[in-house]
């Protein structure tokens, strides 16, 4: 409960579809998260309990959520209380070593742009509330302050076998896959290698190097199962949390299961 003895603000995360939600909920799930809570708002809207019980809502977007996602949850925010709101993408770069930190830094004006049409309240200007600590935008809204994040999918590093070079969440499973059973690279790079014209090269695959480690070594679940499984392995998911480490997305994902 809050202090004024209605629900806790809630968090939103913001996301293209169930393969984010999947990679999502293990994650909380391995930060003290669980799964199964009820909207305070909706009896139908099911997601996640953080650890101190606030809810937290999944959006799913079907397409890549957008900046104007962002602004009609800022709105929403202003009668629904909301601490937190991520917005979730692949950064979809291609190169050795992107900098996720300098990435993140390159959308603040994205982010505070998100909240200027939106009335704030103690007179704060949304070009005043950005928060340098945390690469993150703080709204004062009339029911709470919301913070406004973003969570970019990629693994940091060069190209390496069994690793697709596109910055998304496929790579940055794939990297930790690797990282844990470095014997799982190469029949992987060299069955894709391997494929006859066509379709050799089908424009997604960072999704074909994904798909190629779920049906050689996890057969028994769905690609989005794929997504899942990777947490319930001790050394996979050591390794998923040292990668989210390094691009931030882990400290947006443990403020929102915090």
């Amino acid at each position: 409960m809050s202090d004024q003895g209605g629900p806790l603000p809630m968090r939103v995360v913001l996301c293209e579809g169930i393969h984010d939600t999947a990679f999502w909920g293990g994650a909380l799930a391995r930060l003290g998260a669980t799964k199964g809570a009820r909207s305070p708002y909706s009896a139908e809207s099911r997601g996640y309990s953080s650890r101190n019980g606030a809810f937290i809502e999944f959006r799913q977007k079907g397409r890549k959520p957008s900046w104007s996602d962002l602004t009609q949850e800022l709105i929403g925010a202003a009668t629904r209380a909301t601490s937190e709101i991520v917005l979730c993408v692949d950064l979809d770069l291609e190169g050795d070593a992107p900098d996720f930190v300098q990435a993140r830094k390159e959308r603040k004006k994205n982010l505070l742009e998100v909240a200027a049409g939106i009335q704030l309240i103690e007179g704060k200007k949304h070009s005043d509330c950005w928060d340098k600590d945390t690469l993150s935008a703080v709204f004062p809204l009339a029911l709470q302050s919301t913070r406004v994040s973003m969570a970019l999918w990629g693994a940091a590093g060069g190209a390496a076998a069994g690793i697709p070079q596109k910055q998304t969440l496929e790579r940055l499973v794939c990297a930790a896959v690797v990282a844990a059973y470095p014997a799982t690279a190469r029949p992987v790079s060299d069955w894709l290698a391997g494929r006859p014209e066509p379709p050799c090269r089908s424009g997604h695959e960072h999704k074909a190097y994904a798909a190629s480690y779920m049906a050689g070594w996890y057969a028994g679940r769905d690609y989005q199962g794929f997504f899942q499984a990777v947490w319930e392995d001790a050394k996979i998911a050591a390794q998923l949390e040292t990668l989210l480490q390094a691009t931030g997305a882990w400290d947006v994902m443990a403020r929102v299961a915090g």
